[in-house]
């Protein structure tokens, strides 16, 4: 995975030490949400459930999966 950041100039001073946390901040994130989708996705060969329903909170997940659906419905 590639992590960028796109700014109008590069940060300079403390400016770069605010996007230095930022970076690290998500980071960590994506460490920690990585982990997690692992053991979920392991846990799916049980069966235990039939489908999977995003967080609400997930609008990201939720338009690129709408935008799948409606590119798929083009090619028809």
């Amino acid at each position: 995975m590639r992590l960028s950041f796109c700014l109008d100039e590069e940060p300079a001073g403390d400016s770069r030490t605010y996007w230095d946390k930022q970076a690290a901040l998500i980071k960590t994130a994506l460490a920690e949400d990585f982990a997690v989708a692992r053991g979920v996705q392991e846990n799916f060969a049980s069966g235990a459930n039939r489908h999977l329903t995003f967080g609400r909170y997930e609008k990201g997940l939720a338009h690129f999966h709408r935008a799948i659906a409606e590119a798929l419905a083009e090619s028809a």
